[in-house]
């Protein structure tokens, strides 16, 4: 009887180069981040603080819109709190930086999306969404009906841990059905209005 040992099979440098001079000949151009935020935020490594660096960015352009935001410490159900006539609002923020769909377009491209997961509805009354695209970041908000749109169509991870739900290049949701004020940008007006939704 012969034994049989179980050997490793080590990659040597020559395939290493085999592999790598293939995987480049095929690899998509990949696109440099060149907004300044976005870029930060690609930099950042985890999404803990990718996630942080969105809830600042919301607070300071909170402020620049004439409110006045409090950022919380983390361990709270919700981003930040905002005073909303005699009640406090919950603010949620979630950031993404931009993925690529797997499918290949006839042009040799690849579509963007955006995935935000942890959400729950239930902490919040207002939700910024962080798009962070190569070229520049867009934020975004909504209120009731984005809620709802996530209820309805987001995929529910473990109960714990929230929703999880995907926008496509055109920071859309497929499930807007043509709705403009589900998401919209951030300004005093949006802000007041998302607060009466």
């Amino acid at each position: 009887m012969s034994s049989s040992k179980n050997q490793e099979t080590k990659v040597n440098a020559s395939m290493v180069n085999r592999v790598k001079e293939q995987f480049t000949k095929e690899r998509y151009k990949t696109q440099e981040f060149t907004d300044p935020f976005s870029k930060m935020l690609a930099e950042a490594g985890d999404s803990k603080a990718m996630g942080r660096m969105g809830e600042i960015l919301v607070l300071n352009q909170l402020s620049d819109v004439g409110f006045k935001a409090k950022l919380l410490n983390g361990i709270e159900p919700c981003d930040l709190t905002m005073p909303n006539g005699q009640n406090i609002g919950r603010l949620e923020v979630k950031t993404a930086k931009v993925g690529y769909n797997t499918a290949v377009r006839k042009d040799g491209t690849r579509g963007k999306h955006y995935s935000f997961s942890q959400i729950k509805p239930e902490c919040f009354d207002i939700i910024f969404f962080v798009f962070a695209d190569h070229n520049e970041c867009v934020v975004r908000v909504g209120g009731r009906k984005v809620r709802d749109l996530i209820r309805q169509h987001g995929s529910l991870q473990h109960k714990a841990n929230g929703y999880c739900i995907q926008f496509g290049e055109n920071k859309r949701q497929v499930n807007e059905r043509g709705q403009d004020d589900v998401l919209v940008d951030l300004t005093a007006e949006n802000i007041k209005k998302m607060f009466k939704s």
